[in-house]
């Protein structure tokens, strides 16, 4: 698993949100994955996840909203099964 890998996945979902939400919308929506990840705080697990989940998977549960914690709560739920 690389970066570039990693990065494409996250660029893949903020694409989708970019097309339904507009630029600035997929940039405050896609906050809280990106601050999971960039932080470090994402595992292996979830980031090889990441990578094989389709993006418009992931950009939904990142649109239904809610706190930071419940949107990286959804998408580890559907990510490590």
């Amino acid at each position: 698993m690389s970066y570039t890998q990693i990065d494409n996945a996250l660029w893949n979902i903020q694409l989708y949100i970019m097309t339904r939400y507009g630029v600035d919308e997929s940039v405050r929506l896609m906050s809280p994955l990106r601050w999971w990840v960039d932080t470090g705080r994402a595992s292996t697990t979830f980031l090889h996840g990441l990578v094989d989940v389709k993006p418009f998977v992931i950009g939904r549960l990142l649109v239904k909203g809610g706190s930071d914690q419940e949107i990286i709560s959804r998408i580890r739920a559907k990510i490590e099964k």
